[in-house]
């Protein structure tokens, strides 16, 4: 996942200051090279699971997985970003607004 660095905010506003992902997009990826090797694959899977499997222990489910949402760099480490759909579950179940 994408790291929250700092957080500031001004009179009207609150910014975020997040890490810098250099790669591209697995979307990117497919549309340049059409195919991607099965062994590649299982390794953006395996670290996917991984993901999502920390963000549900943190009681957070994230409701946006696409090929556009994960970041592949030079080595093939994933990413997972844009956490706006990502909801919050609470103690008794109930997902927050």
């Amino acid at each position: 996942m994408v790291k929250l660095l700092h957080t500031f905010k001004d009179k009207e506003y609150l910014y975020l200051d997040l890490e810098c992902i250099r790669g591209v997009t697995l979307t990117q990826l497919l549309i340049s090279n059409q195919t991607l090797a099965t062994p590649f694959l299982g390794l953006v899977a395996a670290q996917l699971v991984l993901i999502l499997e920390s963000l549900h222990a943190q009681g957070i489910i994230y409701r946006d997985v696409k090929s556009s949402n994960m970041i592949v760099n030079s080595t093939g480490q994933v990413t997972l970003v844009d956490l706006g759909e990502a909801k919050q579950i609470t103690l008794d179940g109930l997902i927050t607004p």
